[in-house]
């Protein structure tokens, strides 16, 4: 039994793992194109914030996790073509440079996406930097180091967690972002008023509501709709894009790129499955979306491996946890902002702030989305300067089970005696919000 798995990211990982659980006698391969597998998208700004030595050394897997899980691995090896009737894949070695044929009996998909933008003449300028991947990474940590105005286009996470580790590395950064306001996928601005206070108070250059138009030039320019830049260097930190062309004349794709799967993430050919990035995810409102985290391609492969010979485990909703630590701040959203809430239901929201223990007097601010008619939770967003980043876990639960404010509020729980809050505020702020909608119907 052949299981062939193209991608060596967090998909294609976590499938190969807990396929090899469910299934120890199976002929397990992973296919990477790269050199390596494993590599975080972050490691630029570890490096950069010196949390390690060497860009090298940003993996959440090695080459040997993998191998003693007795699964092949095949890297430099870029596939070419399927052959879905009689199922094989061609693929090119890149060690020996000759093309190879690898037969299959389940193909999971697992290619994952790539930064891309529509502003970009000319992907190849030496003045560019992308970080998803190992070697674009290296380059661009060799740039940075002799640059000393860099702009990064995008606000969004990827924008702002390399937008810090530049400001720790003493360089000069011009952040540019389309929306009116930073991280506006996942936060309401009223949250996020505070990150952008931090990030100019250390003399970053915020410019929003500034779309990049065109960068050009062997003497680097960047233009926006208001203005012309001449930065040293410019980091992408837009959205990403899958990486489906591999099958766009084979499989049906949606209008965003990913793939068309069924509820249990096969596609419209048996045998073949798609995972991570590559596919869209169920969330709010019995909807779609490509949702490009982590969390969401780590789950989809475990869910795929599970499904690779019987429809066992539906693919699950995505509530869009993202958490980060930037500028001192530790912040996390999980579920709907209030605007996107505001579309479907009339909201309530409350905010509520506590000491994050009895002995740290550093607040933790907690706003909580709800409908006021039922007390549905939609949607939470939390920042400390303390760590709370797992209390998006807790809310997650309590979205995922439909739970209302008063039955969060009164869910039976430990007690901590106020040595941490970062779980009593959770059931506080349910609380609050029980309250206002009791007094609100009177």
């Amino acid at each position: 039994m052949n299981i062939v798995i193209i991608g060596g990211s967090f998909a294609g990982i976590s499938c190969a793992m807990e396929t090899r659980k469910l299934h120890p006698k199976a002929n397990i391969y992973i296919l990477e194109k790269q050199s390596t597998i494993g590599f975080i998208p972050s490691g630029l700004n570890l490096t950069l914030n010196e949390e390690i030595e060497d860009i090298t050394q940003a993996y959440f897997v090695t080459e040997s996790d993998v191998r003693r899980a007795n699964i092949k691995l095949h890297l430099d090896s870029e596939v070419t073509a399927i052959k879905a009737d009689e199922q094989k894949i061609t693929y090119y070695d890149h060690v020996n440079q000759e093309h190879k044929i690898m037969a299959y009996d389940k193909l999971v998909l697992a290619m994952g996406s790539r930064q891309e933008s529509s502003i970009l003449h000319d992907w190849s300028h030496p003045q560019l930097v992308t970080t998803k991947e190992l070697q674009n990474a290296a380059n661009g940590y060799a740039k940075i180091d002799k640059a000393q105005h860099i702009a990064v286009i995008g606000g969004g996470q990827i924008g702002i967690e390399v937008t810090e580790a530049l400001v720790n590395a003493n360089k000069q950064v011009t952040l540019i972002e389309a929306e009116t306001s930073l991280l506006s996928r996942y936060f309401d601005q009223d949250v996020v008023d505070s990150v952008q206070e931090a990030i100019e108070i250390v003399g970053v250059d915020i410019l929003l509501d500034e779309k990049v138009m065109d960068i050009s030039g062997k003497s680097l320019k960047v233009t926006t709709t208001k203005r012309t830049l001449n930065p040293d260097l410019v980091i992408l930190g837009v959205n990403l894009s899958p990486q489906s062309h591999l099958v766009a004349d084979l499989l049906p794709l949606n209008e965003d790129g990913t793939i068309v799967v069924n509820d249990y993430l096969e596609t419209a050919i048996t045998n073949i499955y798609a995972v991570g990035d590559l596919v869209q995810t169920p969330t709010f409102e019995e909807e779609q979306a490509f949702i490009a985290l982590v969390n969401n391609a780590v789950r989809s492969g475990q869910i795929a491996a599970f499904n690779l010979f019987e429809p066992r485990v539906k693919h699950q909703q995505s509530l869009r946890l993202i958490g980060s630590r930037v500028f001192s701040q530790y912040i996390t959203s999980v579920g709907q902002t209030e605007i996107e809430a505001s579309q479907h239901y009339e909201v309530s929201t409350v905010n509520v702030e506590t000491p994050y223990s009895i002995t740290i007097s550093d607040p933790v601010k907690l706003k909580l989305i709800t409908d006021s008619k039922t007390g549905k939770i939609l949607g939470a967003q939390i920042r400390s300067e303390q760590d709370i980043l797992s209390m998006a876990d807790t809310i997650a639960i309590a979205i995922s089970n439909n739970l209302t404010d008063q039955e969060l509020a009164f869910q039976d729980r430990l007690y901590y005696a106020r040595f941490t809050s970062t779980q009593p505020i959770i059931y506080l702020a349910a609380l609050c919000s029980f309250e206002n909608r009791l007094r609100n119907t009177k």
